[in-house]
């Protein structure tokens, strides 16, 4: 494209002004014309590592394995996968804890339920005391069967989540015969209908 100095120059070496102005009119009609011609050049033809480079990808989308690394693995603590056997292992225990009671509902009660043992029944003061305690730290509580306690062994992760890993033992102090499991405990929503993040029992 001529610049302004040049256009200028040209113009006062023809001759009359309206051959002048026919000129510039020309030049100003085939430079608009480039510029269309160059604009939809760049847009029909991508950038090299662009989007749109990519087969069968259309220009603008992001790649699969770029979504897939900003989405966590998990929301909710209740998303969390637990162990097969989780379930098999907590009704063990409460077996093992079972005794017998006049005011319990079915006649039975589970000295392995902790909430009670510990007098820590509704809200979530039961998981925070959990959550509260340090590697190697235990809460203990006695009951009518056998006598529980959950201790943390180890600090650890868990799909995103900062989570305290337990055992749960219980004793029977006349046969001394014992019971255990693994137990989790985590930080974070635990729900949907969560309003704040919360320490849950995980199983």
């Amino acid at each position: 494209m001529l610049r302004p100095a040049t256009l200028i120059a040209l113009a006062v070496l023809i001759a009359t002004p309206a051959a002048a102005q026919s000129f510039l009119k020309d030049l100003a009609k085939s430079a608009a014309r480039q510029a269309t011609e160059a604009a939809v050049r760049n847009v029909m033809t991508p950038e090299p590592g662009g989007a749109s480079a990519q087969a069968g990808q259309p220009a603008g989308a992001k790649s699969p394995a770029a979504a897939q690394a900003r989405k966590p693995s998990r929301t909710y603590l209740s998303d969390i996968a637990k162990p097969a056997d989780a379930a098999d292992k907590k009704k063990a225990l409460d077996d093992f804890s079972t005794y017998s009671c006049d005011d319990c509902e079915g006649g039975r009660g589970y000295d392995s339920w902790a909430r009670h043992g510990l007098n820590m029944v509704g809200g979530h003061a039961f998981e925070d005391r959990i959550g509260a305690l340090p590697v190697g730290g235990s809460v203990s509580w006695k009951g009518r069967a056998a006598n529980g306690e959950i201790t943390v062994v180890a600090e650890a992760e868990h799909d995103g989540f900062p989570c305290k890993e337990v055992v749960w033992k219980m004793t029977k102090p006349k046969t001394k015969a014992t019971a255990e499991r693994d137990g989790l405990f985590c930080y974070g929503y635990a729900s949907s209908y969560s309003g704040k993040e919360t320490w849950a029992e995980i199983y």
